[in-house]
C-alpha cells in the first residue's frame, strides 16, 4: 500500500463507459492536484474485451472532448475488492454482479454512478431527466441495443412528453443548425469469432460424430439402449459442464 486512495470504475465489458470515467476523473484529479494520492483505474464485470482499447467511437467522442481513452480492458477480480477503497458500478446490473463477486473480507465501498447509465438503469435515467428545470429540447438515447434504446426513446415521447430519438450507430446531428445531417441504417451486430485451434477442433469433430450417432440410433437402438445412451452422454456433460 503506498498511501494513496484508489478508486476503480466498472462496466460490463470495460471498453466504453469505465474507460471514459477513468478518464474523465482522472484529469479532475490531475488539475485538483491530488494525482500523488489518488489512483483511478477502471474493468469490466466480464473478461470479452480483455486486452482491447476502449470502442474507437468512443476514443473519438471523448478526443473530441479533450480526453484521451488510454485503458487496456481487464475484468474484476478478487484482488480488486481489497486493493481500491472505492469501486463505482455504472449501473444497476453493474453493482449486483460487483456484490455477487466480492470476497466476504473485500474492504472496498461499492456505489452507482447515480443517473448517467441507460443499460439496467431506466428508473436512474428518468430520475435525471426530471431534475431538469427546464425541459431539455432534444433527449438521445445512443448507448445500448437498438431495441431498448428505441423502447426507451418511446417511453420518454409518450409518458414524460420529452422530444426523444435513438438513432442508429453513424447518424449526425448539427447542434447548431439543429438538424440531422446524416441518419444511419441499422447494421446487425457481428459476433467476434476465434478461430478454432487445433485440439478444440478435435472435439469438435468428435461432437458432430456424437450427433450423427445420435441421429442414426432412432429405429436401430432398442429403447433400453438409447435410455442407456442418453444417461452415458448426460453423465459425460454433468463431468464436464462449464
Amino acid at each position: 500500500m503506498n498511501g494513496k486512495y484508489k478508486v476503480l470504475f466498472v462496466c460490463l465489458g470495460n471498453i466504453c463507459r469505465s474507460p471514459s470515467a477513468e478518464a474523465v476523473f482522472r484529469e479532475a484529479v490531475d488539475k485538483a492536484g491530488m494525482s500523488g494520492k489518488v489512483e483511478v483505474d477502471s474493468a469490466g464485470i466480464i473478461g470479452y474485451h480483455a486486452g482491447e482499447g476502449a470502442d474507437p467511437r468512443m476514443k473519438r467522442h471523448a478526443s473530441q472532448r479533450g480526453y484521451r481513452l488510454t485503458s487496456i480492458s481487464r475484468p474484476v477480480i478478487a484482488e480488486d475488492f481489497n486493493r481500491f477503497d472505492l469501486i463505482v458500478g455504472m449501473d444497476d446490473r453493474n453493482i449486483r454482479d460487483l456484490r455477487r463477486k466480492a470476497p466476504a473480507d473485500g474492504r472496498a465501498e461499492i456505489r452507482k454512478m447515480t443517473g448517467m447509465s441507460g443499460n439496467a438503469d431506466k428508473e436512474g435515467l428518468i430520475d435525471w431527466i426530471r431534475a431538469f428545470e427546464e425541459k431539455p429540447k432534444k433527449v438521445f438515447v445512443v448507448h445500448g441495443e437498438d431495441s431498448v434504446c428505441t423502447g426507451f426513446a418511446e417511453c420518454l415521447k409518450i409518458e414524460y412528453g420529452q422530444r426523444a430519438y435513438a438513432p442508429y450507430s453513424g447518424t449526425e446531428f448539427d447542434l447548431a443548425g439543429n438538424k440531422f445531417t446524416y441518419e444511419a441504417a441499422p447494421v446487425a451486430v457481428q459476433k467476434k469469432t476465434k478461430p478454432a485451434t487445433g485440439v478444440f477442433e478435435r472435439l469438435l469433430a468428435s461432437a458432430r460424430r456424437l450427433l450423427a450417432l445420435v441421429t442414426k440410433s432412432e429405429g436401430v437402438m432398442t429403447n433400453k439402449d438409447m435410455a442407456k445412451f442418453a444417461d452415458q452422454i448426460n453423465s459425460l456433460c454433468d463431468k464436464w459442464e462449464i
